[in-house]
């Protein structure tokens, strides 16, 4: 979880700043992303269903394939908005809602696939334009400053670094 929290606040920031080009910055961008997933998830109870573990981390970094048609000229999922429509609480509300219609295992797919959206916009508020937050009742970026983002990460690593220790003792200790 040290490397996660380091990539984020350190490494990840120093390259964003030499301004490689979008081939370059969009799996620098994905890294940061899937490293903030990891260290939410590193907090979640034991066990979390893998299914769950799996649809986040997926999550994280897919719901970037909403800036694809921005990038080919077309706005149709950004006119008005800092980043594209999904990258809203709208998509995380759809995912985890709709899971309350799911069997179990679908229901862990899709609650970790909202779990991996509300990751992803974690890291987003706190960079560029933020995001539309509220969208579709309002196209207002929502912004907080990066500091906040790394007081985050450093609070869920710290987390994650007390509680692996008791986790593996409970895990070695005999029932």
């Amino acid at each position: 979880m040290a490397v996660a929290a380091l990539w984020i606040l350190v490494l990840h920031p120093v390259l964003q700043a030499l301004r490689f080009p979008i081939l370059v910055l969009g799996p620098l961008d994905w890294s940061a992303h899937l490293a903030t997933a990891l260290l939410i998830l590193a907090n979640l109870p034991r066990p979390s269903r893998r299914r769950l573990v799996v649809a986040a981390l997926i999550s994280a970094v897919a719901l970037d394939l909403d800036h694809l048609p921005h990038l080919l000229g077309a706005d149709f999922l950004t006119a008005g908005t800092p980043r594209p429509y999904p990258h809203s609480l709208a998509t995380a509300f759809a995912l985890a809602g709709g899971a309350i219609m799911l069997r179990a295992a679908a229901r862990a797919v899709a609650l970790g696939a909202a779990l991996g959206v509300l990751a992803h916009l974690a890291r987003d508020l706190a960079t560029a334009d933020g995001v539309a937050l509220f969208w579709p009742l309002s196209s207002l970026g929502v912004r907080v400053p990066f500091w906040l983002y790394a007081a985050f990460v450093g609070a869920l690593a710290t987390r994650a670094w007390l509680v692996a220790p008791r986790r593996g003792a409970r895990a070695a200790t005999p029932s």
